[in-house]
Formats: structure tokens, sequence, C-alpha cells
């Protein structure tokens, strides 16, 4: 149930127990000699606050679902413009290429081949989804590669898909895939030493507006 229809909900039980309470008080003050006077009035408020919920709850469904359609629409009219847009279907995936030879061109060397490619889907997924699916792609730690080098590299494959707004998307993204170099770590603390350099690193800071295929070493590449 949506949080605001359970509201409606709340409201009724308050009602049902204020109009429990107001039978019980007016059975136990002795001023009234039967009880059918308040056990009907029970009922009535029973019914009059079990009519509010139904009205409620179906006047915030109806305005809901309505909301949702509308949200559904855009999103369809959005995929539309942007599959029918050429410059969407050429520019992309060069761009998602471009990532891929960046981060291979790092580290590519120091993984194993499922670790490749839970590297490559996360990528993907960070790139192109408001919603990535993420999944550790490291579980161990690896000689030579330090946290620092992996703050510097997510930094750059965050702000260069051209989704990423901040740099908590990216924290999310480190701590998510590298579960083994950010163990006791919180986003907060990645989020402000993603581009900190006074310390060992060897993977250069992308700065944010450069052109990342001129940071790929040659190392491998991949294509996913």
């Amino acid at each position: 149930m949506d949080r605001k229809s359970d509201i409606f909900e709340k409201i009724a039980y308050l009602g049902i127990a204020i109009a429990t309470a107001k039978m019980y008080v007016d059975l136990h003050s002795g001023s009234i000699q039967s009880p059918l006077g308040p056990v009907l009035s029970f009922f009535i408020d029973f019914a009059l606050y079990y009519i509010i919920y139904r009205i409620g709850r179906f006047v915030w469904c109806s305005w809901s679902r309505g909301r949702t359609r509308q949200e559904v629409k855009k999103q369809i009219e959005q995929t539309a413009q942007e599959s029918s847009d050429p410059s969407y279907k050429v520019h992309f995936p060069n761009k998602l290429q471009t990532l891929y030879d960046y981060a291979f061109s790092h580290i590519g060397h120091l993984l194993e081949e499922d670790e490749k490619a839970e590297l490559t889907r996360n990528i993907r997924s960070f790139a192109t989804s408001d919603a990535p699916d993420l999944s550790p792609i490291l579980k161990r730690r690896i000689e030579g590669l330090g946290l620092y080098d992996l703050y510097h590299l997510c930094h750059a494959i965050g702000y260069h898909t051209g989704r990423v707004k901040n740099g908590s998307d990216v924290a999310h993204f480190i701590k998510v895939c590298f579960p083994a170099y950010t163990l006791g770590v919180e986003e907060s603390t990645i989020r402000c030493k993603l581009t900190y350099i006074d310390c060992d690193y060897k993977i250069p800071v992308v700065p944010k507006k450069a052109d990342i295929s001129q940071y790929c070493f040659n190392g491998e590449v991949i294509s996913g």
C-alpha cells in the first residue's frame, strides 16, 4: 500500500479507536440506562470513519494512477526520441567503448576473467542507467593497485559517462564494486577523496572536461 493512502487507513483506525473509547465512557458513566444508545452511536461512528477512509483512499489512488500513467508516457516519449536520434545511436556506444578502453588499459592486466566481465557489466550499467545494477568486481586486494588508484579511476569513469552529477554516485560505485578496498570506509569519505593526490598512486586524476581517451595507456582494451 502507498504511504499516502496508508494515512487514510490510520485515520480510520484512529476514528474507530475514538468511537470505541466514547462507547466505553458512555457505558460506564452510569447516566445511561440502556446500552443500546452507545452501541448504536459506536456503529454510526464506525461507519462514518470507514466511509471517510474508503473515499480518501479512492481519491488518492485515482490521482496516483493518473500521475503514474503520465510518468510512463513521458518515459516512453523520451526513449522514442533518443532511439530516433542518430547522434544518440552513434555517439553513446563510442563513449562506452572509450570507458572500457580507459578502465582496461589501467587495471585489465590485473584482473581475472570473471572480474573483467564484472568490470565491463558494471561500467555499462553505471553509464547507461539512472539506477545502475552494481555488483562486486574485486573481492580481493591486488598488489600494486591502491585505494587511491581506484578513486582516480572511478572518478574518471563516472564523470565521463555524461550522467553523473556529483561525487556521491561515484562513491557508491566504488563502495559496491570494490568491497575488499572499501571495507570500513564510508561513502562520504570516499566522495571527499576522489581526486586526492597527496598520497601514493599510479593512476592519475583525469580532469572532468578532459578527453578521457588521452588517458588510455598502452594496455589491454576490451569490447563490451
